[in-house]
């Protein structure tokens, strides 16, 4: 990738909302700080607090750590030191639900949030600069959230995808891109296969990775529209 131009129709045009988003503050009393899972009106399907262990409330697969450690705020890890799961999130309808910081932005490169494809491609999940962004096509496609996004502020960033193959970026429960997956690049490889957080692929030298520091993952097997998503 070298240049991000908008190749789709945006969804939101101004910037994000609040700025940053902390669970402890803003969900409901003692929502991130149980030792139970949350009491969502819709369950997710697997739920990782990230509180010193890699274990899914639910019982699902764990995830897999690339080198990072447990800090209090959380798993943090370096560029590449990221998470990753097999077995639990859906290939083809989903919700993916995150909070995490990344440590900065910067305005010249790409840090990649969930790969789909076995870190083979470089389409997928990332923040380019200072806005959340999914590369649809990669040198050529993009679809942009707005800028604003701190270095070191907290943010829940969620994706979805429908049986439509329509995909819907979020931060803070806000949407702020979407696309039409006509090539299927927002789905794994098959079903079962392995999902990678904080993550490159090795299509670009893995070089487009940030660090930060990830305090929950949730996922879903639908595709939970805007006023369903939970804090």
């Amino acid at each position: 990738m070298r240049i991000s131009v908008v190749g789709l129709a945006l969804v939101a045009a101004v910037a994000c909302g609040r700025v940053g988003y902390d669970p402890v503050i803003d969900g409901a009393a003692g929502d991130d700080d149980a030792l139970t899972p949350d009491a969502d009106p819709l369950a997710p399907l697997h739920q990782y607090h990230l509180r010193g262990d890699y274990r899914d409330d639910f019982g699902g697969p764990d995830l897999v750590p690339a080198g990072g450690s447990f800090v209090a705020g959380g798993y943090q890890f370096g560029p590449n030191q990221g998470l990753t799961v097999t077995g639990a999130m859906p290939d083809q309808v989903y919700t993916v639900d995150l909070v995490f910081a990344f440590d900065s932005y910067t305005t010249t490169s790409w840090q990649k949030i969930l790969d789909f494809k076995g870190l083979t491609t470089d389409e997928g999940y990332y923040t380019y600069g200072d806005l959340s962004q999914f590369v649809v096509v990669a040198g050529s496609q993009f679809a942009d959230g707005p800028p604003g996004l701190i270095g070191g502020t907290t943010y829940q960033m969620t994706i979805t995808r429908d049986a439509a193959g329509t995909v819907v970026g979020y931060v803070d429960r806000t949407q702020v891109w979407q696309f039409t997956d006509t090539a299927g690049v927002a789905t794994l490889l098959a079903p079962g296969a392995a999902a990678s957080f904080f993550i490159d692929d090795t299509a670009t030298g893995m070089g487009e990775a940030g660090a930060g520091t990830v305090r929950r993952i949730r996922i879903w097997d639908r595709a939970l529209a805007a006023a369903d998503l939970p804090p």
